[in-house]
């Protein structure tokens, strides 16, 4: 309730996205980052993973707005396009290390209020920002040099047409996993009585793992699997971009020209017509 009112002051406010400050705010204490989950939360009906590994929260402000949240982490520990593209031997990977040295999109949401603006690929111009480079090195003592993510289900409008950030095709499976609440609570309660010492390395379940899991112990004893449920493969979008030598001031002013003005002037006329 504390941290939900801030988020619905957040919805009052206004910025001037063309006139505004635009900057960055890292989430170093435990209430930065309750509040950037917060946002997160009322922000998408996506599901929160976590992570484990180096973890970079931060938010994206406009003024006093707040306009997007972003959560770096490590890198993905296999992913083939990816691998292909960097063209890193198995030693260099991981002997020497080079796979430190770029990190995961985990989460990239702009907040709904100006998302017709073409936020998100605001925040993508700010992450790919001297300013987040030179935290990560000071955080972590290592040079970043590019980020990688995967898109929800193909190519993402989001991260299309950036420059900087290269599409690289499409993984080769993941699965979705629907099932009601009550079914998913009981699956969960079950699984952990048939798996009392699982770990998992992230900090919220994965529901298709769990469930598939536990309806092959079900089959392999024999038994009808007792909870409904659909599982649905599709393929994430790969993408990857090297950091280049851009201050952020250059890079909001760059998606300023390039994308803010050109959607402000249609929206207008947009609304001339209607």
């Amino acid at each position: 309730a504390k941290y939900k009112k801030f988020y619905d002051l957040n919805e009052k406010l206004e910025c001037n996205l063309e006139k505004d400050k635009i900057y960055i705010k890292f989430c170093e204490t435990k209430e930065d980052k309750n509040l950037w989950h917060t946002f997160v939360h009322l922000t998408t009906s996506l599901p929160y993973r976590g992570a484990v590994g180096r973890q970079i929260k931060l938010f994206i402000y406009c003024k006093n707005h707040i306009i997007g949240m972003v959560h770096l982490t490590s890198p993905l520990a296999q992913l083939k396009l990816r691998d292909k593209y960097l063209k890193w031997t198995h030693e260099e990977k991981w002997k020497q290390k080079k796979i430190n040295s770029i990190y995961n999109i985990e989460t990239c949401v702009p907040t709904r209020k100006y998302a017709q603006y073409l936020t998100g690929k605001l925040l993508i111009y700010c992450i790919f920002s001297n300013e987040i480079k030179e935290y990560i090195k000071n955080k972590y003592g290592e040079e970043a040099i590019g980020f990688e993510t995967t898109s929800l289900y193909g190519k993402s409008s989001m991260y299309n047409r950036l420059p900087f950030f290269k599409y690289l095709g499409l993984t080769e499976g993941n699965s979705a996993m629907y099932i009601s609440d009550d079914n998913w609570k009981k699956v969960l309660n079950e699984y952990y009585e048939v798996y009392p010492n699982t770990k998992t390395n992230r900090l919220a379940p994965v529901k298709f793992q769990i469930v598939d899991k536990l309806s092959k112990y079900y089959k392999k004893t024999n038994r009808k699997f007792p909870y409904d449920y659909k599982k649905v493969e599709y393929k994430r979008g790969i993408y990857f971009g090297y950091l280049e030598n851009k201050n952020l001031n250059s890079q909001i002013d760059t998606w300023k020209k390039r994308w803010f003005l050109k959607r402000k002037e249609k929206i207008k006329n947009e609304t001339r017509t209607n």
